[in-house]
C-alpha cells in the first residue's frame, strides 16, 4: 500500500510507513494524488508537477548494505544457500542465507585483499583463487594450499574442480591442475594454445571446456581439441562459456558475439542480428528457456526460442530485453575479471557481479502474461505539412502533389521503460519486408510516385511482448498534372507526332540533298559553260586583234616607223590575254575558294595592274580575315568587276593615287575603288560605255550590289559588296 502526504511518499510495509525517494535518490514532494497503470507503474501529482515512480526489476546489494567493497569480481552459492562474492580489494564477502547479513573476510581472518575466482568444493567448502594465492576455505577458515612457487607470481582467474577431483586454473601464466599434490602445467606442447584462459567448465558429459584468447579447446579423454574461426567461430577471442540441459554450448566472445555449439556446428549472432553487444562477459540461464547476458553496458535477456527461429529464417531479427541502472542494477558495467561473474542461485533468482555490487534479478516476475502494447500513429507529415492521421478511420488519406517526401511518427503506449519500446514498420507496396527500426518510433521515405500507400507499424514493450496487430493508415498521393493519366497519353501522341515530323525531315532532308546535288551539278555544268564562253569571248577576240596586228606589221614593210607601233600593240595584247588566262585559272582552282585567298590575289593582281603606272597604290584590309568559303563564279565575278574599275581609275580619272579597301561585315565583304582623279557626274556619263554597266549587272548575277559616288574634281569611289554564306 502507498500513501502520499504533505512530506512525500511512503509505502505500507509491515505495519510501517516506509519512505520512497525519487530517482535522485531526494524525498519526494508534497503528493495530491496517487494512480497506478497497467505497468503497475505509480503516477504521482506533487506540487512540482507530475512523476512516475517505475518498478524495477533489480534489486541492488552494495556497500550501503554491507559490502566490503563495490568492485565485485565472482559469485558462488554453497550448499547451504549462502551467497559467496570475491571483490577486488576488499576480500570475501558472504550473505548468510538465514539472516541475510553479510559477512567479510578479509587479510586478518587469513584471506588476501583480492579475491578473484570462487569455485565449490567436491567434499564441501570453496576454491579461493587470489592475488597470487590459493585457499581452500571451510566453516573453519582459509587454509593456504601452497602451490607451486611459479604459481605464486600469478592471479587466479577462474576455477574449476570437475567430477574426478582434479582442480584446474586459470593464471596469467596458462592452465594449470593439481591432483592429489602434484601440479602439471598445459602449454601448446600438451594441445593447449591459449596462455589466458577466461572460463573453464564441465559439461553434462564430463567433458571440460576451456575458453581462451587462441579460440575453444575440449578436453575429452584426457585429449585436447581446440576449434578456431576456420571451424565456425565468429572470432576466436573467448571471454564465457555456458553449457546447458540440451547440450549447447553457449559462447561468449569478445567482439564476435554469442555463439552456440551444437553437434560439431557452430552458429554466431551478433549486433547485425538483434543483440546490443558483441563483447559478451557472462552467460546463464534462467529456468524458463531464456539466456541472460552480461556486457560493459549492462545486462540483456534472448529467448532462446528465438534463436532456434533465427536459425530457421522464421524471423529476421532477435529480440533482446535489456536491463541497466534505471532498472535497479547499482551499475552498467558488469564485471570481467574472473569467473563466475554470474550466476543462478537455487531459489530461482539471477546474480550478476558489477564495479559497483551486484544486481539481482528474478525472472519469474518477467513470466506473467503481459498485455501488449496500444500502438498509435501520431504523425503524418507530407512534404512538411502535418496531416491528421486518421487511423481510426478506413478512409485515406488524400496527399496533395509534392515531392514524395513522407513523414511517419508513432509510439507504444507502455510507460514501464518507454526508451525500450521497439518498432518494426512497412509501407505497402513499397517495402515487401518489416523495416525493424529499433527505438527509433519515426519512418521517413522520399520520393514516392503518386498512388494509394497503406502504412503499417507494429510494436512491443520492454519485455519484447510484441502487437502484431499494430495500427496502420492509408493514403493517396496525388500527382501532378505531369503525372496524370491525360498528360501521359499527350504525351505519347505528340512523341508520335515527334517521330512523324522527324521522319518527314529526314525524307525531306534527303530530297533537299539530292536536289542541291543537282543543283551543284548544274552550276559545274554552268560554270564550265561560263568558262568555255569567256575563253570564246575573251581570249578568242583577243587572239583575232593579234593576228590582224600581225597583218598590219607585214603590210608596214614600206613604212618602218609604224612596225614599233603596231608590235607594242601586240604585246599590250598578249599581256592581257595573258593576264585574263591567269584569271580565269585562278578562278576554277578550287584551293583559291575562300576569302583569304581572295584579299591576297586581289592585293597582287591591282599591284601588278598600277605597277606600270607612276600612280600610287594603297590597301586597307583588316589584320586578320575569316576563313569563309567563296564560289568561283562569285570571285570571277568580283575579280572582273574589281579590273574594270582599275582600269577605268587608271585610263580615265587623271588620278595621282588609288585606294583600294575591304571590308568583312555581316553575310557580307565590300570591296572599295577610290581615286582623287578628276571625277565625274553620273548623270552625264549614264547610257554612256558599256563598263559601269557590266559592274553592276555582274554583281547583280552573284546577288551583290554596285554602288557609284563620283564628283568632278571629287574623285570617284566604286563599291562592290558581295553576300557571305552562313
Amino acid at each position: 500500500m502507498w500513501t502520499g502526504c504533505a512530506n512525500g511518499l511512503y509505502r505500507v510495509q509491515q505495519s510501517r510507513l516506509v519512505p520512497q525517494l525519487d530517482e535522485a535518490e531526494k524525498p519526494f514532494e508534497k503528493i495530491f494524488c496517487i494512480a497506478e497503470d497497467s505497468d503497475e507503474n505509480l503516477w504521482l501529482g506533487t506540487s512540482e508537477g507530475m512523476s512516475q515512480l517505475r518498478r524495477k526489476p533489480f534489486q541492488s546489494i552494495t556497500r550501503d548494505d554491507g559490502l566490503s567493497h563495490g568492485n565485485i569480481a565472482s559469485l558462488v552459492e554453497d550448499g547451504g544457500g549462502n551467497i559467496w562474492m570475491g571483490s577486488v580489494g576488499g576480500g570475501l564477502n558472504c550473505l548468510g542465507a538465514a539472516n541475510k547479513q553479510i559477512l567479510i573476510f578479509d587479510r586478518g581472518k587469513e584471506l588476501c585483499d583480492s579475491v578473484f575466482a570462487i569455485a565449490p568444493r567436491l567434499g564441501g567448502g570453496l576454491w579461493i583463487g587470489g592475488e597470487r594465492t590459493l585457499f581452500r576455505f571451510s566453516a573453519a577458515g582459509a587454509i593456504d594450499y601452497t602451490p607451486a612457487l611459479d604459481l605464486l607470481a600469478c592471479n587466479i582467474l577462474a576455477l574449476l574442480e570437475d567430477a574426478t577431483g582434479i582442480l584446474w586454473l586459470s593464471t596469467c601464466n596458462g592452465l594449470r591442475s593439481f591432483e592429489k599434490g602434484v601440479e602439471r602445467h598445459y602449454g601448446a606442447g600438451e594441445g593447449m594454445p591459449g596462455e589466458r584462459v577466461r572460463s573453464i567448465i564441465e559439461d553434462s558429459e564430463g567433458a571440460l571446456w576451456f575458453g581462451h584468447e587462441n579460440g575453444l579447446t575440449q578436453r575429452k579423454n584426457g585429449r585436447f581439441t581446440t576449434s578456431t574461426t576456420r571451424d565456425g567461430l565468429s572470432t576466436n577471442s573467448i571471454l564465457s562459456l555456458y553449457s546447458d540441459a540440451n547440450r549447447d554450448l553457449w559462447i561468449g566472445t569478445a567482439g564476435g558475439g554469442l555463439c552456440r555449439f551444437h553437434n560439431g556446428v557452430i552458429r554466431s549472432y551478433g549486433v547485425r542480428d538483434g543483440l546490443p553487444s558483441d563483447a559478451i562477459l557472462e552467460v546463464i540461464e534462467d529456468g524458463f528457456d531464456n539466456l541472460w547476458m552480461t556486457t560493459v553496458r549492462g545486462v540483456f535477456r534472448v529467448r532462446k526460442g528465438d534463436l532456434d527461429k533465427f536459425d530457421r529464417g522464421d524471423i529476421s531479427r532477435i529480440s533482446c530485453l535489456g536491463f541497466g541502472k534505471n532498472d535497479g542494477m547499482p551499475s552498467s558495467q558488469c564485471s570481467s575479471v574472473a569467473k563466475p561473474a554470474a550466476m543462478k542461485s537455487k531459489d530461482g533468482r539471477l546474480w550478476f557481479a558489477t564495479s559497483r555490487g551486484v544486481a539481482v534479478v528474478d525472472p519469474s516476475r518477467f513470466q506473467k502474461p503481459t498485455p501488449p502494447p496500444k500502438i498509435v500513429i501520431a504523425d503524418v507529415i507530407a512534404d512538411g505539412t502535418r496531416l491528421e492521421a486518421q487511423t481510426s478511420s478506413s478512409a485515406s488519406i488524400p496527399i496533395l502533389p509534392g515531392r514524395g517526401e513522407i513523414e511517419f511518427q508513432f509510439a507504444a503506449l507502455s510507460f514501464q521503460a518507454p526508451e525500450k519500446n521497439r518498432f518494426r514498420y512497412k509501407l505497402e507496396p513499397a517495402d515487401h519486408e518489416w523495416n525493424d527500426s529499433g527505438t527509433r518510433a519515426v519512418a521517413h521515405y522520399n520520393n514516392l510516385r503518386p498512388r494509394t500507400y497503406t502504412f503499417r507499424v507494429q510494436g512491443c514493450n520492454s519485455e519484447g511482448i510484441w502487437n502484431e496487430t499494430g495500427a496502420s493508415v492509408a493514403l493517396i498521393l496525388l500527382p501532378h498534372f505531369w503525372e496524370t493519366t491525360w498528360f501521359m497519353g499527350a504525351i505519347v501522341a505528340a512523341s508520335i507526332l515527334l517521330v512523324a515530323a522527324i521522319a518527314r525531315y529526314l525524307t525531306w532532308g534527303r530530297v533537299r540533298q539530292k536536289l542541291a546535288e543537282l543543283q551543284s551539278q548544274h552550276a559545274l555544268e554552268r560554270e564550265r559553260s561560263r568558262i568555255a564562253q569567256d575563253m570564246h569571248d575573251d581570249l578568242g577576240s583577243r587572239l583575232t586583234e593579234i593576228l590582224l596586228v600581225t597583218d598590219n606589221i607585214q603590210q608596214c614593210k614600206s613604212h618602218p616607223e609604224r612596225v614599233g607601233t603596231q608590235a607594242q600593240r601586240v604585246a599590250n595584247v598578249a599581256r592581257e590575254v595573258a593576264d585574263n588566262l591567269d584569271a580565269l585559272v585562278w578562278t576554277v582552282n578550287p584551293s583559291n575558294d575562300s576569302l583569304p585567298k581572295l584579299l591576297i590575289y586581289l592585293r597582287e593582281f591591282a599591284n601588278n595592274f598600277v605597277e606600270p603606272t607612276a600612280i600610287r597604290l594603297r590597301f586597307d584590309t583588316p589584320m586578320e580575315v575569316p576563313e569563309i568559303p567563296l564560289s568561283s563564279e562569285l570571285r570571277h565575278n568580283l575579280l572582273l568587276a574589281m579590273k574594270e574599275a582599275l582600269n577605268n581609275a587608271v585610263k580615265y580619272a587623271e588620278c595621282s593615287e588609288i585606294r583600294l579597301s575591304l571590308q568583312v561585315e555581316s553575310h557580307q565583304c565590300v570591296v572599295a575603288i577610290e581615286d582623287n582623279g578628276k571625277g565625274f557626274s553620273p548623270e552625264d556619263v549614264a547610257g554612256s560605255g558599256n563598263g559601269l554597266h557590266n559592274m553592276e549587272k555582274r554583281m547583280r548575277h552573284v546577288g551583290g550590289t554596285f554602288t557609284l559616288r563620283s564628283a568632278p574634281e571629287k574623285g570617284t569611289q566604286i563599291q562592290l559588296s558581295i553576300p557571305l554564306p552562313g
